[in-house]
């Protein structure tokens, strides 16, 4: 018997499907083991329906035609009774090109007298193979998502009418139904088992998220106590431990830019530094400079600010303070420095005020360093205010 031209067109439709199958599969890596070799058997109608059309006209292109589905039964049915957990399963992977493989030899190399009798053979077989099919998927497979159950059903009542040998026509249409069902429900399967990986490793990264986050909160506070640290760090003076030159600055300038009603600024140093570093030594000098610095930071308030000008050169700011109330608080910390003998020197003060005196930075740095200067000219150990060209002793 020969495949008409309807039987080849479905033959080719059935070859598409299966192609694309198995494609589809192979394109989608983490798909399911078990669906992943379910594809693989869908080899085998590619290559038996494709062996059937070249031997068009032949005993045994017949013989491929009908044995397709068989061998496909038999490949799915090894994959379901086989749980996916046994060790065996993932050898199963090879049924389908065992199969493939000994149903070309039976069609390739038996001889043409011995053709019938094997289909005599394969027929009760694949009604053997359905009936298994029926009772395997039955209970695995109603109630749930049926259109496998569905395709397998077509493929055994195909068998029964194989079978029988008749109804040719229905056979073919029947089979072509069973692939066009596979062809929709594998693929389906794989996207299926994917996103049920995704939506797991999703969840599992999710409770991965919500247990660190704590500890991350944790690690950000201690980074954030760290930096804070390391920023108030850097605005210290080693030496004496008052503030950088760049910090006092930047505290003349935030009382500028706040607007303050007013503020002064202090700034002194040790009576004949350069003397004391040539005759004593610098290791001395930088003794005077830290405990100048410790005695003037007793004397000031809470809110004020000292920071180490350069050298021996101190800057006090005091927030709220007037010239009155800044000599004042420049004649205490004289004073202190002079009373206490086992410091072994003297300081001179120079005093600007805002908005008295100026009205930026550099104008009140300028001011309180001719103060400064008029001290020394004054004889040292002394209190200068410099207002412009005016000086207030």
């Amino acid at each position: 018997m020969q495949l008409d031209l309807a039987e080849q067109i479905i033959s080719l439709v059935i070859i598409c499907i299966s192609f694309s199958i198995i494609m589809f599969d192979l394109r989608i890596k983490e798909a399911d083991m078990l669906w992943k070799y379910v594809s693989y058997g869908f080899i085998i109608p590619v290559v038996l329906l494709s062996a059937s059309i070249l031997m068009h006209g032949k005993p045994v292109a017949t013989f491929f035609a009908h044995s397709a589905d068989t061998a496909l039964v038999l490949s799915l049915v090894s994959l379901f009774i086989v749980n996916s957990e046994n060790k065996w399963f993932v050898r199963l992977k090879y049924v389908p090109f065992i199969l493939l493989v000994l149903f070309l030899f039976v069609g390739f190399f038996d001889s043409a007298s011995k053709y019938l009798n094997a289909i005599e053979i394969i027929s009760p077989a694949v009604l053997a193979t359905s009936a298994l099919v029926l009772l395997v998927f039955a209970g695995r497979l109603i109630g749930r998502k049926n259109t496998f159950f569905a395709a397998l059903c077509f493929l055994a009542l195909k068998g029964l009418l194989d079978a029988v040998g008749e109804y040719d026509p229905l056979c073919f249409t029947l089979s072509l139904s069973a692939n066009i069902c596979f062809g929709v429900f594998v693929p389906a399967k794989s996207l299926e088992s994917l996103q049920n990986r995704v939506i797991k490793a999703e969840k599992k990264l999710s409770q991965l998220n919500r247990s660190i986050e704590p500890e991350i909160k944790k690690r950000t506070i201690e980074i954030e106590r760290v930096n804070e640290s390391l920023i108030e760090a850097s605005k210290i003076d080693h030496l004496s431990k008052a503030l950088t030159k760049t910090a006092i600055t930047q505290e003349i300038e935030r009382l500028i830019r706040v607007k303050a009603p007013e503020f002064s600024i202090l700034m002194f140093d040790i009576d004949d530094f350069k003397f004391i570093n040539d005759s004593k030594g610098h290791l001395t000098g930088d003794k005077y400079i830290h405990r100048l610095s410790l005695e003037a930071r007793g004397i000031l308030r809470k809110v004020d600010s000292l920071g180490r000008y350069g050298g021996d050169e101190f800057i006090a700011v005091l927030p709220g303070s007037s010239p009155s109330q800044a000599m004042l608080a420049a004649e205490r910390i004289r004073k202190k420095v002079e009373e206490l003998s086992s410091l072994g020197f003297t300081i001179s003060i120079g005093v600007a005020s805002y908005p008295h005196d100026a009205r930026t930075v550099h104008e009140l740095i300028e001011f309180a360093d001719k103060g400064l200067y008029e001290s020394k000219r004054k004889g040292k150990n002394n209190i200068s205010r410099w207002s412009g060209n005016q000086t207030e002793l």
